[in-house]
């Protein structure tokens, strides 16, 4: 017969009095509460009332998975109060009424103040890295890499999930302060406080956010990473190990974050060498993003003087998103050093996605640069030309960067805005792919 089991509830400061009704409701059944280790370990004996009393220690850690030499003195405090310690992880403390003439631990003022101050720390201590992230990712998103990112799905959504949950966190903030002035007010008027179970969302919350983050991750790059993706997987299996092996161990504070950070460093290490493996130990995955025959256009489809040139090498990538798509490519030919082309399309229906970018890319360009009769010509709300072989171009549905080894003539503009003209980018299909070899 079983004779130990582990269970794996989850509760909060705010549910204390829950937590100690839940560990009594175990004994009735004949489940007794003897410690935390990876989970609530209880053991089998006779049903019995048992009188639970969960606290939370004002100087306890979140790190702290062990009694601590403070909770031992505490805990002798508490003994001869009619209370004994069964065990203690992070600021729980969790006695057992021995005598019957036992008195409250702590006063009700005491009680409700490490409760809020616990709440505050936990919260600090989980939302605070989430804040400071969401920040800096949103800065990078907006100022640096702005171009790159709202093409990708996967940094789109991972961007969007932060958001939502530093939403989620202001939320609980709010509902804390709310929670401390509602339960204050009635600790005034002579009511009593009961921490009782709260929302199961508000407890779940991080995990279903990593799950979903995880998953959507997953499914959005899927395409483009596939070959990471099992690795990473695999890797977040490996932290998952690591951690319960923390939770078994039950290191002390101190011991709990050496442990993590040495472990940390491990992991990295691994994680690093194998998605290394991955990426550069395939020769496919060095292949171009796209092929030719995929290219927007090419020189010889608006000069003539290229037409039957022949292209020595080329790197082209191209990505899509909800908000638009990015083709950026690079030919050489053969012949002179100088007989090459590189471009960049830019393509959205929204209008903001393209006035970011331009302000992006010409930020840093002379005002000297901006050529009002080259946008006639071109037909543009706006152009930027630069030795008349750098062309920055923008029109209301699409931005294009180019770069040619000579002058464009008016009939080759031309040729070319018809290329961008048309409703979709023209695939070219009567190109053949050039040999592996030849590709960068």
């Amino acid at each position: 017969m079983k004779t130990r089991k582990r269970e794996f509830p989850k509760f909060r400061y705010r549910e204390c009095d829950a937590f100690a009704e839940y560990l009594q409701e175990r004994s009735m059944k004949g489940w007794h509460f003897k410690e935390w280790k990876f989970g609530l370990v209880f053991e089998k004996g006779e049903p019995e009332d048992i009188v639970y009393d969960v606290e939370v220690l004002p100087k306890g850690s979140e790190m702290s998975l062990r009694p601590e030499m403070e909770t031992e003195e505490y805990a002798e405090y508490c003994k001869a109060a009619g209370w004994k310690m069964i065990d203690a992880q992070r600021r729980f403390c969790i006695f057992r009424k021995e005598k019957l003439d036992a008195v409250p631990i702590v006063t009700e003022e005491e009680r409700f103040d490490n409760v809020y101050h616990a709440e505050w720390k936990s919260w600090l201590n989980l939302s605070g890295a989430t804040l400071f992230f969401t920040i800096l990712y949103c800065m990078e998103f907006w100022f640096l890499t702005f171009e790159t990112w709202v093409f990708y799905n996967v940094w789109i959504f991972l961007i969007t999930m932060l958001i939502l949950q530093s939403a989620v966190s202001i939320v609980q903030a709010v509902a804390l302060m709310c929670w401390h002035r509602r339960n204050l007010k009635k600790m005034k008027s002579g009511e009593s406080i009961i921490y009782i179970r709260q929302n199961p969302f508000w407890r779940y919350e991080r995990e279903i956010a990593f799950i979903i983050v995880l998953m959507g991750t997953s499914i959005f790059s899927w395409n483009e990473m596939r070959e990471v993706i099992p690795t990473v997987w695999i890797s977040i299996g490996i932290m998952l190990l690591f951690s319960a092996w923390i939770m078994y161990w039950r290191p002390t504070a101190s011991d709990n974050w050496l442990a993590q950070l040495v472990g940390g460093i491990v992991i990295f290490l691994i994680i690093f060498a194998a998605m290394m493996v991955v990426l550069f130990g395939n020769e496919e995955s060095t292949d171009n993003k796209i092929s030719r025959s995929e290219l927007p256009f090419e020189m010889g489809d608006f000069c003539e003087a290229y037409e039957e040139a022949e292209i020595q090498r080329y790197y082209a990538e191209h990505s899509s998103s909800i908000l638009g798509t990015v083709w950026k490519w690079n030919l050489t030919y053969y012949g002179s050093s100088e007989n090459w082309m590189s471009a960049a399309l830019y393509q959205s229906d929204k209008r903001w996605v393209l006035d970011r970018i331009w302000k992006i890319k010409t930020k840093h360009l002379e005002e000297s640069y901006k050529n009002e009769s080259a946008a006639e010509v071109w037909g543009a709300l706006g152009v930027w030309k630069i030795e008349e072989s750098e062309y920055y171009i923008c029109y209301p549905d699409q931005i294009l960067i180019l770069f040619v080894p000579q002058k464009m003539g008016k009939e080759e503009i031309e040729r070319l805005k018809e290329i961008l003209d048309t409703k979709e980018i023209r695939i070219i299909s009567d190109k053949k792919e050039l040999p592996q070899e030849s590709r960068f």
